[in-house]
């Protein structure tokens, strides 16, 4: 074999011309599959099909048209949705359906030309590119506007704009006057609201539950005095809420009717008012004043936990019960007034759990029932008048009131229920009189009272051997 440097140029036939690499068309150049990809895409050029993908079969149009339809109900709904404040895992589930709709639309609408004019030219490799592909092209001469897609997006949205441009309330008519069934945001004004005296000529006498719920941005609403009840949640999660009056009317408030209003500050309940129901405040932390109404009977479960702002309460007189977590983790509640005519019979579990900024309380000799963890947690604790009636002092009631100086037990007490005065830490003195009826100190009932030296007690008393458990305490029997 000759060395490159002894090679020659080969000498040309007359009349014939050297061809040379760069002379062949670049396609040639590439692979197979992007060769036949540009040999396609230069013969679509010439039938004037510059965008591959506004050609489609008939079936294919028909989805898209169906599925676009479809897509601008959806919108239509979810946009509409906003107006009516529902709850947040509701929204999130339309977010989800609409994903999932995407996904289907695009794998139901999805078609490639060059995929098909390559599976045509493999169904007939003896024709001739060209021919297939006009064949095709005659086939298949749908131009779809895929920009169309935008207009079955917007027009759902922003028609929902003008539809709520203004405020909406939704009736229920109940035969002899009308409900006030849910009141939708407007575009216009977000902050306010207001609710009609009468509708079609006839009182508004109730507001429905949920029916200003989850309106975030509601600052202010005003209540016509014809209405007698406020149900359910009506107002719950609106977090800006400042302002609203309480009809002079009104007999009814529902459950958890304003809680999580953040920002109320006070409320006023009539003297109309029966029925409070469980955790109409609760979560309401900036409120710091309330006035019940005197012809309340109960204060029922959560009313005002976590009331963390509110520092006083009156308890009317004609309250029987008041109900478990009443006044949970209420901790700037330094005042409980009940007058001496006050019919007070039960305080419910935890129902001032943690109630860390109360100083006393004087419980009326009509309570007859004080349940476990009633005041749990009460730091700040200084002083108790526990009923003279009262037959047994349960679980947890005064576990960790760490500044309880002294209690005084009634006669009538039969059982200290096992952590009653748990981790008093200044509790020194416990006057059991001499005609207690005292028989039994369950365990751990005083445990870690370290200031508790001693204990008078009656002699028939069965003592638990841990009651007094890490306490230095001594037992003296009479």
């Amino acid at each position: 074999m000759e060395s490159p440097e002894n090679f020659n140029t080969p000498t040309l036939i007359p009349g014939k011309i050297l061809v040379k690499p760069e002379n062949f068309d670049s396609v040639y150049s590439l692979s197979e599959d992007k060769m036949l990809e540009s040999i396609i895409n230069s013969e679509l050029n010439k039938l004037s099909v510059n965008d591959i993908n506004s050609l489609v079969p008939d079936y294919i149009v028909r989805r898209k048209e169906i599925l676009n339809y479809i897509l601008s109900i959806l919108i239509f709904v979810f946009v509409s949705s906003i107006f009516f404040h529902f709850w947040l895992k509701f929204y999130l589930i339309w977010i989800a359906i609409l994903w999932v709709f995407a996904i289907f639309y695009a794998i139901f609408t999805r078609f490639n030309l060059m995929n098909y004019i390559i599976k045509k030219l493999k169904e007939n490799p003896k024709d001739k590119i060209s021919d297939v592909v006009l064949y095709v092209k005659n086939e298949i001469n749908n131009k779809y506007n895929n920009s169309k897609i935008w207009l079955y997006i917007l027009v759902p949205i922003i028609a929902p704009l003008f539809i709520f441009l203004h405020p909406r309330i939704f009736y229920e008519w109940t035969g002899d006057w009308y409900a006030a069934r849910i009141y939708t945001f407007w575009v216009l004004n977000y902050k306010t609201a207001e609710i009609p005296e009468t509708y079609n000529g006839k009182p508004v006498v109730s507001l429905r539950g949920n029916a200003f719920s989850d309106m975030y941005l509601l600052e202010s609403v005003k209540l016509p005095d014809t209405l007698k009840e406020i149900r359910g949640q009506a107002f719950k999660n609106c977090v800006s809420l400042k302002s609203v009056n309480i009809p002079k009317n009104l007999e009814y408030l529902g459950w958890s009717a304003f809680a999580n209003a953040t920002s109320i500050k006070s409320i006023v309940l009539p003297d109309s008012l029966t029925y409070l129901w469980w955790e109409a405040f609760n979560w309401a932390i900036s409120l710091q004043s309330v006035v019940l109404s005197k012809n309340l009977t109960e204060i029922r479960w959560d009313t005002f936990r976590d009331c963390i702002s509110l520092k006083s309460i009156t308890i009317p007189d004609w309250i029987t019960r008041i109900w478990g977590s009443a006044f949970n983790w209420a901790r700037w509640l330094s005042e409980v007034i009940i007058w001496e005519n006050s019919q007070l019979e039960e305080i419910g579990w935890t129902a001032f759990y943690n109630a860390t900024a109360l100083k006393s309380i004087i419980i009326p000799d009509t309570v007859q029932r004080i349940w476990w963890e009633a005041f749990y947690w009460a730091s700040s604790l200084e002083y108790v008048k526990l009923p003279k009636n009262l037959p047994e002092i349960r679980w947890d009631t005064f576990e960790y009131c760490t500044s309880l100086k002294a209690i005084d037990i009634p006669d009538t007490v039969e059982r200290i229920w096992g952590h009653a005065f748990y981790g008093d830490s200044s509790l020194s003195l416990v006057n059991i009189g001499p005609g207690s009826q005292l028989s039994e100190i369950w365990s751990s009932a005083f445990r870690l009272c370290p200031r508790l030296y001693n204990i008078s007690i009656p002699s028939r008393t069965i003592v638990n051997e841990r009651a007094f458990k890490e306490s230095p305490t001594s037992i003296l029997r009479f």
